[in-house]
This record gives C-alpha cells, structure tokens and sequence, in this order.
C-alpha cells in the first residue's frame, strides 16, 4: 500500500478525483444490485468449487462440463465465503469493485509509460467507466481478477527492459503470471512470449538470460507448483492448470461449430448454440464409456480421448477445418458481438464500446511503431496480441474473451491515435490561416 501511495502522489489531482469518483460509483453500483444467486453455468461451477473447498477441503472433479475448473478463482471466493457464507457474494462484488479501481492506475502507469500523463488519463477513465467491466463487477466470471492479474505480469515484463529493480520485476513476472494461468489457462501463451523477451533484452549477454529464465521458472513454480503437486499426487499425472482443453478442443473443432458460425437465421443459431453446449459432449461421453470406461479414466486420459475425437474431424476435414479456424479468427475479430445471441441493438451498441477500440487501436499501433515510440515494447504488446489470437483461434473464439486479453491494452493506442490527429488537424489550420 504504501508504493500505491508513493505512485498515487505523484498523479495529478485530476487522476485522483478521477480514481475516487469511480470507485464510489462502482461501490453504489455494487449496493444497488440485488444478492442473488448467479444462474450462468460457469459462476455456479465457481461457486460450488469455492464451498467444497471451504466444507469438504475437496476441489470438485467435473462441473456444470465434465472437467474441473481452473482454480484460482474459486479459492479467491473461498475467502470470502469463509468470511461469511451469508454475504460472500457481495463482499466478493466489493473486492472486485477495488480490484477493479487497481487495474485503473496499473492501465494509467503503462499508458503514461508509452506515452503521456494526459493520454494516461484517458485511457484509465476509458476503462473505469467502461460499461462492460463495470458490468462484470457484479457477475462471478474471472474476468476482473484476470484483468488485475494479466495487466501485472505485463507491466512488470516491460519493465524488465528499464533495468530499474529488474530481478524484482522478473520474480512478479512469474508470481503474477502464475496466477493469471491459473485463472485462465490460455495465458500460458504469455511465457513463451516472455522467453523470447528476455532472450531479446539479453542477446549480447547469455549468462544473464539463463539467470533471468532461472528466476522466472523459480516464481512460476511458487505458484503453479502446489497444484501441479497436488494434481499428480491425486491423479499420477502433470496437470498444470485443469482438463479442459480436450473438451473444448473436441466441441470447437467440429461440423457443428463450424455450422454455428455459419447460421443464417437465430433459430439454427440457438439450436447450434443447445447442441454444442448440452448435448454433443453428453453423446461423445456414452460412446466413451462404453469403448474405453471414460467413468473410470483419470483426468489427461479422458482429455486425449476428446483430442483423438477433434483429431478424427481435423484428418477428415483438413479443408473445412482451415476454413473454421479462419471464421472463428473473424469471430474472434468480431468489431461487434453477435446479434443473434444478443439482440441487433446491443450488437450495434457493441460497435460503440468495442469495436471502434480495436479500429483506433490498430490504427495507433501503427503510428506508434511508425514514429518509433517505445518500439521493443510496442512490438511485444503485438506478438502478445498474435498469439492470444493463434490460443483462442485453435479452441473457442469470443469477443467477450478478447476484451480482456486485447482490447483493454488498445485503449491508450486509441487515445494516441486520436490525440496525434487532433494534433495534426490543429497544426495544418494554423499553418493554412498562417498562425
């Protein structure tokens, strides 16, 4: 807390009342919406996940899908249903709600990093006010303690290359990261980016990136270790985060997916949509069972059995299968979410929030490597971008999961973009009326 305060006092007075304006109204945000239960499939897995741990120190094997949910949010519930089982969901709705406030000022320092106080500014208010983070305050989805998560590992990644405190910034990489797989698993693909960082940072001094990758490896391990660990001890096998991936391989990858994405009218899409979800994993499961005893497999045997099926599409359908990972590229891409599951003025509405962001985004990374503004790091940003497109494109494609991977890092290229042509605008009239 008290760097927070060292950070914070450094701010313009703007940018604090800014911060705490926000977190008032996100607070009486939070007090207004009734305590309900979540009804969505995932928020009851984590739910459930959460009071298992707390009741019968058990972390369920299958859930509302037949694989077990990556834990660390449901361990991050657990706390506050151990606080109080009667309040937990609003107490949880309230720690979003700072969680959230955090990730503001950690946005405001990468923003002012790249660019300016003022374009800083910008792109925090952008996101504390944004309607869709603000909405995932109140829903018991990863999506928030992801954001906080995901935006630490890459601060402190970028500031590897300042040197300032760089060992220290090197264990957060791996505490921070660790955590962030743990929420999501897809941000696996962060490490790999992170290797070939390092290894750029240090090409003229090898030693030192064998020390760095020893460090990062030893902070990961702190974290992902004790799952890894309990994982194997319970099942015999290396599971770094959950089983999921053979599932969703299996369900993504097929005809119907490919008819999902393809549907013309919003009954084939919602009935695509039952078909996908309920019941084809349900067929796949009773022919499992009575070929291979799935009941009876261990969690990575019964993944293989789901990528063997994907696998069987994929070798009879090479074709298709390239033109499915092309549309759920588009998907992924989408500047809009989709109308038929959403409705034709919310999907227009999404245009506004979302989809100009990725426009403008694009357009300021562009400019920004084109006027060499930070360039090491804009490029990183980049090829983190690529390669959550390449994780989601190969298993299931949304732009609900874009948002949180991409789009929030867009925004102060957004704001650059649009400050930059501003500024050339102005400059060109005063020139043209000789001032």
């Amino acid at each position: 807390m008290t760097i927070v305060r060292r950070q914070l006092s450094k701010e313009t007075p703007a940018f604090l009342w800014l911060l705490l304006f926000s977190l008032f109204a996100k607070i009486i945000f939070v007090i207004a919406i009734n305590n309900k239960m979540p009804v969505f499939g995932d928020a009851l897995d984590y739910i459930n996940a959460a009071i298992s741990l707390v009741k019968h120190r058990e972390y369920p094997e299958v859930g509302s899908m037949p694989f077990f949910r990556a834990p660390f949010y449901p361990i991050y519930i657990s706390v506050f249903y151990v606080i109080s089982p009667k309040y937990y969901l609003f107490l949880l709705r309230l720690s979003q709600v700072f969680l959230s406030v955090l990730t503001g000022i950690l946005i405001y320092k990468v923003a002012e990093n790249f660019f300016s106080k003022k374009i800083a500014s910008i792109t925090a208010c952008i996101f504390l006010f944004h309607p869709f983070f603000n909405l995932m305050l109140i829903e018991v989805q990863t999506e928030t303690l992801f954001l906080l998560l995901n935006g630490l590992a890459l601060f402190c990644t970028l500031g590897v290359a300042d040197d300032n405190h760089k060992l220290i910034k090197i264990i957060f990489v791996g505490l921070f990261g660790g955590m962030a797989v743990l929420t999501r698993p897809a941000f696996g693909i962060f490490f790999p980016l992170v290797l070939i960082w390092f290894g750029i940072l240090n090409r003229k001094r090898p030693f030192l990136f064998i020390r760095d990758l020893l460090i990062l490896l030893f902070s990961l391990t702190l974290v992902v270790g004790p799952w890894v660990y309990r994982n194997f001890i319970r099942y015999g096998e290396f599971i770094y985060c959950n089983d999921a991936g053979g599932l969703a391989f299996y369900l993504y990858n097929s005809k119907e997916y490919l008819q999902y994405l393809t549907a013309e009218d919003p009954a084939t899409y919602k009935k695509l949509t039952n078909e996908i979800i309920f019941d084809k994993w349900k067929r796949q499961i009773e022919s499992f069972e009575r070929s291979d005893n799935y009941s009876k497999l261990t969690p990575k045997k019964r993944e293989r059995l789901w990528y063997q099926a994907a696998f069987d599409y994929v070798k009879g359908n090479k074709i298709e299968w390239a033109g499915l990972l092309v549309l759920k590229a588009i998907d992924y891409l989408r500047l809009y979410i989709h109308p038929y599951a959403y409705g034709y003025k919310l999907a227009a509405t999404s245009f506004f929030l979302t989809g100009i962001f990725l426009l403008l985004g694009t357009a300021g990374i562009v400019l920004s490597l084109n006027q060499h503004i930070n360039r090491g790091k804009v490029l990183f940003i980049l090829a983190y971008f690529l390669a959550s497109i390449f994780a989601h494109v190969l298993y299931l494609s949304s732009v609900r999961y874009r948002i949180v991977f991409i789009d929030v890092w867009l925004y102060m290229f957004s704001v650059y973009f649009v400050s930059f042509m501003v500024q050339h605008i102005i400059n060109i009239w005063k020139v043209r009326n000789g001032s």
